[in-house]
């Protein structure tokens, strides 16, 4: 293996943090006994887990007596490309290692397993040193990380029952647990639902659904400056996002089609070429959000606030944007054939290049709009909307004799 693909191994465990802790405990010479004691496993999944770690990394099993020549191998490799990684105890006891037979897994735990055992604190210090500040600091993490593991493992089960049951306990995990932890779980629930295998029946599967739920739950104070959870490419057509927190996420290229959002707060969202078409975003609060080449069609966005939101090039034919506040939102070249704007704020908005063909502008705000070369504006219709002496009009439109 060379180092390129070393270093593409070792950045696919980011996905896997729990493999990436069961390589750290490999690497400083823990036996798979001791590894199994410590993560409360049995030693059959150890073995299945480090058998993984073998594949990732190119080593593949040899004919020869020595049991222990894979997780010479892996020490080898790290050695030369991650010297850093292997510990003092893995140096100095580079012969103690135990067989490695790959096992069979453990048994799935029944529902109510798939809890969090908050109760027995992981405490790994002398009782002396738990009441200093650092200590409490790292009993708190190592606490959070032994849940999380569990948790996560739990995840990877066959049983979608398990997997709703892992989510929940993360849920709670990331109600109750430091501000970096909280961002950890639902940046690997975004993942979680990011690489969710294709669909093979209509409707979004409740694992999904459970970690959406989780993540638009989430306490927003907890997020990262000028971060945002990432959720491009992602198929959940149909989910329920309603009342959601899920401001600033990256839903670009995704799949929203039929989605409900009603009084979601999606501040900052990206949707850039997003399917949303026939979903329903009733009061649903996208300032600033970017909707550029989304496909909109026939959604319903009746009193929802889109001040500055980006809409270059949107397809909004038949969508409904009755009382909608859209001031100073940017829908150049935009397609708003057939849609209903009846009562729509579109003061100070750029609507260059819009088509408006069969689009219902009764009571509809135009102050200070620029509507240069907007297409298909019919002379009855644009004499219902309000306009002033700042809305620029196409050449061809006459402007109504009632706009000061």
């Amino acid at each position: 293996m060379n180092r390129n693909q070393f270093d593409e191994a070792l950045k696919k465990l980011d996905s896997a943090p729990v493999t990436k802790k069961v390589l750290r405990l490999v690497l400083a010479s823990d036996t798979n006994a001791e590894i199994a004691q410590s993560r409360g496993k049995s030693e059959g999944t150890i073995r299945k887990q480090v058998s993984n770690l073998y594949e990732r990394f190119g080593i593949a099993r040899q004919f020869t007596d020595d049991p222990n020549f894979q997780r010479r191998e892996l020490k080898t490799l790290f050695k030369k490309y991650k010297p850093e990684w292997l510990s003092e105890k893995a140096i100095a006891k580079p012969n103690q290692e135990s067989e490695e037979i790959v096992g069979t897994s453990a048994s799935e735990p029944s529902p109510e397993q798939v809890v969090l055992d908050q109760s027995q604190p992981n405490h790994s210090l002398p009782d002396q040193e738990k009441n200093t500040p650092d200590a409490s600091y790292l009993i708190a993490a190592n606490s959070f990380l032994d849940d999380f593991s569990k948790a996560i493992d739990q995840l990877e089960s066959k049983h979608i029952h398990v997997r709703i049951g892992a989510i929940s306990s993360l849920g709670k995990l990331a109600k109750f647990s430091r501000p970096e932890d909280h961002w950890t779980v639902m940046e690997y629930l975004a993942a979680f639902i990011r690489n969710a295998p294709p669909r093979r029946e209509a409707g979004i599967p409740d694992d999904i659904q459970e970690a959406l739920t989780v993540i638009g739950r989430r306490d927003i104070e907890k997020d990262p400056e000028n971060q945002r959870l990432d959720l491009n490419k992602v198929n959940i057509a149909g989910a329920n996002l309603r009342e959601a927190q899920l401001q600033g996420v990256n839903f670009e290229h995704a799949n929203l089609q039929g989605a409900i959002l009603k009084k979601a707060n999606l501040k900052k969202a990206s949707f850039y070429n997003t399917n949303l078409q026939g979903a329903h975003l009733w009061k649903a609060y996208f300032q600033e959000a970017n909707f550029m080449e989304a496909n909109l069609q026939g959604a319903i966005l009746s009193n929802a606030t889109m001040q500055k939101a980006k809409l270059w090039g949107t397809k909004l034919q038949g969508a409904s944007l009755t009382i909608a506040n859209l001031e100073e939102a940017d829908l150049s070249q935009a397609d708003l054939n057939r849609a209903n704007l009846q009562g729509a704020n579109f003061m100070g908005a750029k609507l260059q290049e819009v088509n408006f063909a069969e689009s219902n502008l009764q009571g509809t705000k135009l102050q200070g709009a620029d509507l240069t070369n907007a297409k298909n504006l019919d002379s009855q219709e644009i004499s219902s909307a309000y306009g002033d002496s700042r809305t620029i009009l196409p050449e061809d439109v006459v402007r109504p004799a009632h706009w000061k």
